[in-house]
């Protein structure tokens, strides 16, 4: 479970189940005609979809030397240069 944390990869598992459990519950709440917890499970949605999407950039900007020269390689091999 601490790997999920400091794995951005993981984060963003666990931000988008977490989203997916907010979506059903509102969901539920609005067919019950309920919106007392509309706000909350809005910015609740907001902020975790915002910590995927920095997870996702962190994802992207490795320092890993090795990393970096694979993801070159993709790219050369994307456009057959």
């Amino acid at each position: 479970m601490a790997a999920a944390l400091t794995d951005p990869a993981g984060a963003i598992v666990m931000e988008l189940f977490a989203t997916a459990c907010v979506l059903s519950r509102q969901d539920s709440n609005l067919q019950q005609k309920d919106q007392t917890k509309d706000a909350v499970a809005r910015l609740f949605i907001a902020d975790s979809l915002q910590h995927a999407e920095t997870c996702l950039r962190a994802m992207r900007n490795n320092d890993d030397l090795l990393c970096r020269a694979v993801q070159r390689v993709a790219d050369l091999e994307k456009f057959d240069l």
